[in-house]
């Protein structure tokens, strides 16, 4: 992954954020395959993640109440990609704080799992750290 292509993902993430906003925090998920972003996927507040079809999700944060995971950006974009051998691909997340800024975007415990799980995971997995660097995850 260039540091081009990441930045790209950060501005779209950024101009989406106004019209794709559905909570507290906005993520982006992209799929990219040799230099070119080939899907995008938003997360959605509004959308329940589905247990019997993408697996359990755990509360991995510890909530006391009753929590209702939503749709995260990771499995929005496997889902619109529509494919699960991503293989030749590589994976960007980006989230956007309320200050307009790329902030720290590592895919959860319960992403993690989903995207290590498929037919052919990614080549490569990066996200935003706080500062809106790109940074490898090195759990992949």
């Amino acid at each position: 992954m260039n540091q081009r292509i990441f930045n790209r993902c950060v501005e779209i993430a950024k101009a989406l954020k106004h019209n794709k906003v559905t909570g507290k925090s906005f993520h982006g998920s992209f799929i990219v395959r040799k230099s070119r972003i080939i899907c995008i996927a938003t997360n959605n507040y509004n959308k329940a993640h589905n247990d019997k079809k993408f697996g359990r999700y755990d509360n991995w944060k510890g909530y006391e109440t009753e929590y209702k995971p939503c749709v995260h950006s990771e499995l929005a974009v496997i889902v619109k990609y529509g494919e699960t051998d991503l293989s030749d691909c590589e994976f960007v997340n980006v989230r956007v704080d309320n200050n307009g800024n790329a902030n720290m975007s590592k895919a959860c415990p319960n992403c993690f799992r989903l995207i290590a799980s498929l037919g052919g995971p990614p080549k490569k997995l990066f996200y935003s750290d706080g500062e809106g660097n790109m940074i490898q995850d090195e759990r992949l």
